[in-house]
């Protein structure tokens, strides 16, 4: 009985959601739902979270009621999308259920050779640390007493998540603690803390600048690219984002790329479009398209996006579902009607509500 209201809304898309025909015939919006409501029934718990958060992207208020069900799912991080994706349709009412979960502290005592025991403690904590996540991301500042009073968790990884979120608020003494971190001699601490500022994302790039030009270590430096990209002051940056997008290592490239694209300089321009021209790499290709197309220094090449949508790569698939917010309707559903049925389930979950939202322009 859980899907009759899901089969209802199917003919019933609601306000903001066109169920016309895209050009070229076929109902793609209803059938897009359909994919997303048919993933709602995925035993792959991670598949069912994101087709849950998913529908909360779809604007859909209708969906509401339909959403409220997961709340009382029998795995937890269900119910966290479920949190999540009803914040994202203007209903607070799972807030609720980040609380029960992160009140749902595991008993401490002398554990003796009790392996088990010990595991369900770290995988309750996990859950616990992905519910303080949600709930500072979805209320901001208003989680700061929560997060103040989760800082004396009996837990470490709490307490540690708890500053982590509060330094991305951007309350400075948490903040200065990571930067501290970061001079540290042992590769392991600047790791696990260039691991924490990419979650983080702090405005201030000077030290994480320097650092990106005197680090040795690759996988500590794929963490500060992470911290740069998701910072706002990413042109900070620049000549040393400039510098590792000729790196040999290609993650490290690619990273460089990626922040790259939300610079607007002219310098960024020219060494974008000499990547997209001279990369035989897809996906160095495609970010260093987007960048130019949104700032209107090329067009659409479509027979470069029709190699890259045959590709076998999920991840550049997924890439190109974002680049069709910028194409012309017509050539967007061609795409996103090909991908919706791709074998990736996550690809299948960014197209429908790709279309679901393109469909909604009209």
């Amino acid at each position: 009985m859980r899907f009759l209201p899901l089969m209802i809304l199917l003919f019933s898309l609601g306000p903001g959601v066109s169920a016309q025909a895209p050009e070229g015939g076929g109902n793609l919006p209803k059938k897009a739902l359909e994919i997303i409501v048919a993933n709602l029934r995925n035993d792959d718990s991670d598949v069912k979270a994101y087709a849950i958060e998913t529908l909360g992207q779809t604007g859909n208020l209708k969906l509401i009621p339909v959403i409220k069900k997961y709340l009382s799912d029998a795995n937890r991080y269900v119910q966290i999308s479920s949190a999540k994706a009803l914040w994202e349709l203007s209903d607070g009412s799972g807030i609720k259920k980040l609380y029960e979960i992160l009140n749902e502290i595991p008993a401490q005592g002398p554990i003796v050779n009790a392996p088990l025991v010990e595991l369900k403690i770290i995988a309750q904590n996990k859950i616990r640390e992905k519910a303080l996540e949600t709930l500072a991301s979805l209320q901001g500042v208003k989680a700061r007493d929560t997060l103040i009073e989760l800082k004396n968790d009996n837990y470490g990884s709490i307490r540690d998540a708890a500053a982590r979120e509060l330094a991305r608020l951007g309350f400075k003494e948490e903040l200065e603690e990571f930067f501290y971190a970061l001079d540290s001699k042992d590769e392991e601490v600047r790791y696990q803390t260039a691991q924490i500022l990419s979650r983080v994302c702090p405005d201030d790039l000077d030290k994480i600048a320097v650092m990106l030009g005197s680090e040795k270590s690759i996988r500590v430096k794929m963490f500060l690219l992470d911290t740069v990209n998701c910072s706002r002051s990413k042109k900070d940056a620049l000549e040393q984002l400039l510098a590792l997008s000729d790196d040999k290592n290609p993650t490290l490239r690619y990273k460089a790329v990626e922040a790259l694209g939300e610079i607007k300089s002219a310098k960024v321009f020219e060494k974008l479009e000499k990547i997209r021209l001279d990369t035989p790499d897809l996906s160095l290709k495609i970010s260093a398209m987007k960048s130019l197309i949104e700032n209107g220094r090329i067009k659409f090449d479509y027979t470069e996006l029709d190699d890259a949508v045959s590709a076998a790569d999920a991840r550049l698939k997924r890439r190109i579902i974002t680049l069709c917010p910028l194409m012309e309707k017509a050539q967007a559903m061609k795409y996103l009607s090909a991908l919706m049925f791709d074998k990736d389930l996550y690809v299948q979950l960014d197209a429908s509500l790709q279309v679901i939202k393109l469909s909604g322009r009209n």
